[in-house]
């Protein structure tokens, strides 16, 4: 299977096995040649996606929405865009090939040529080896001025149509053989008959018609001149699509031919590599064309959705509640209110103090009292705690058990809690 193949700058892009290496600096120089080359074409190629869908004038959509107008009403209808009809008056153009007047004429020169491929590859094709065309300096249609240079010419018609071999001098009328040889020529000439009516679309400035973004000079009727603008159009667009892809994908194929050019002498796989990478090229141009495509038409639509978007965003920050952060919102604005601190007092209830009178100290002899002991400091409420969960009757009694204290006096079995022995009053320290 034979390998993707492009040569530029000197450098096989993309080439199989069996494709020559470059020497010298035919592969070296010809090879940097090469990527400048294609860093050059796919911007290119973006640029012309986006001309062609934003920036190519429908002069067909554009001569459909004018009404046709007078001249005479036309001429009043300054830095407008008017179309017009009538016969045009004036000095003309004159050609030798042929013998009537012409507003408009357009020569085309094309040779047949012989054209070689890098794989060697031969090929013969007619290509363009001149062209050349002139306007009329200017006619009136009516009351109105036309000055034509830069129209859009609609409606020519071929005069002369002549050949010549590559031996000859000189070229013969209708006289074109079906068997070209590499040299020969072919000569056309068009041109637009000044005797016929002309439909003018164009701009009004000072009683003359002379450009305007959309400027048409056409000898057909109404109908066959807006057939023949939407059909121009409909070919300059697509072959301004067709041209970015081709230019971004050349460009690519460029800018990695060294790589691919390695790759295609990989045995067996070498060949499948390169194509799969051409392949890939060729799609990642095509979408990336249809991106542009779609984001300039919809340009509006998503500008309009982003907008709505953005007023939905204020709309719901306007309306929903704003709580500052710590906020309980039980107080204005969403400010916290004030924090009192906890009543120590209030949570521990006041004990009635026992007087001295109705108090028998342990250990009092013959009702004499005991010296009073220094009063106890009162302690804070101690902190309530979850309760524990219930212990089993041996946790408890082991707890019991643990917890149990003894008069070191007398040896009797205190009270948890107590203070003073209940049987020799003395004091438990």
């Amino acid at each position: 299977m034979a390998g993707f193949n492009l040569n530029i700058g000197g450098a096989n892009i993309g080439s199989g096995a069996g494709a020559a290496a470059s020497k010298g600096c035919g592969g070296g120089c010809g090879a940097i040649f090469g990527v400048i080359f294609g860093l050059i074409l796919i911007p290119v190629g973006f640029y012309l996606a986006y001309y062609g869908e934003a920036r190519l004038v429908d002069h067909g959509r554009v001569f459909e929405r004018i009404e046709m107008s007078q001249p005479d009403a036309a001429a009043a209808l300054t830095g407008e865009l008017v179309k017009i009809q009538g016969q045009p008056q004036g000095s003309f153009l004159s050609i030798e090939e042929w013998d009537g007047q012409v507003l408009y004429w357009r020569e085309s020169v094309e040779e047949y040529e012989r054209e070689e491929d890098s794989e060697g590859d031969v090929s013969y094709d007619w290509n363009s080896v001149s062209s050349d065309n002139k306007w009329v300096d200017g006619f009136t249609v009516g009351p109105i001025q036309v000055r034509p240079s830069g129209a859009n010419p609609v409606g020519e018609v071929t005069v002369y149509s002549a050949y010549k071999r590559g031996y000859e001098t000189s070229y013969h009328v209708n006289n074109q053989p079906n068997d070209p040889e590499v040299g020969d020529r072919r000569r056309e000439i068009e041109v637009l008959d000044a005797t016929k009516p002309v439909i003018i679309l164009g701009e009004m400035g000072s009683g003359a018609i002379q450009g305007g973004s959309s400027f048409v000079v056409s000898t057909l009727n109404e109908d066959e001149t807006l057939t023949t603008l939407k059909t121009e159009y409909k070919m300059a667009y697509w072959g301004m699509k067709a041209g970015a892809v081709f230019l971004i994908f050349f460009g690519i194929m460029a800018v990695f031919g060294p790589l691919t050019t390695l790759v295609g002498y990989v045995p067996l796989v070498g060949d499948h590599l390169s194509c799969a990478f051409a392949a890939i090229a060729f799609v990642f141009a095509a979408v990336s064309v249809g991106i542009i495509t779609i984001f300039i038409k919809a340009f509006w639509f998503l500008i309009v959705i982003a907008v709505l978007g953005v007023a939905y965003l204020i709309y719901r920050g306007a309306t929903s509640p704003r709580t500052r952060p710590g906020g309980d919102g039980s107080t204005g604005g969403g400010l916290p209110g004030p924090v009192m601190p906890p009543d120590t007092n209030a949570a521990a209830p006041q004990q009635p103090q026992p007087s001295v009178s109705d108090t028998t100290l342990p250990g009092a002899v013959g009702g004499v009292p005991r010296p009073m002991e220094p009063p106890q400091s009162v302690e804070p409420a101690p902190d309530v705690h979850p309760t524990p969960p219930p212990q089993s009757p041996v946790e408890q009694a082991a707890t019991e058990d643990a917890s149990a204290r003894f008069c070191a006096n007398c040896g009797t079995a205190l009270d948890p809690g107590s203070k003073f022995c209940q049987s020799c009053g003395h004091r438990v320290e």
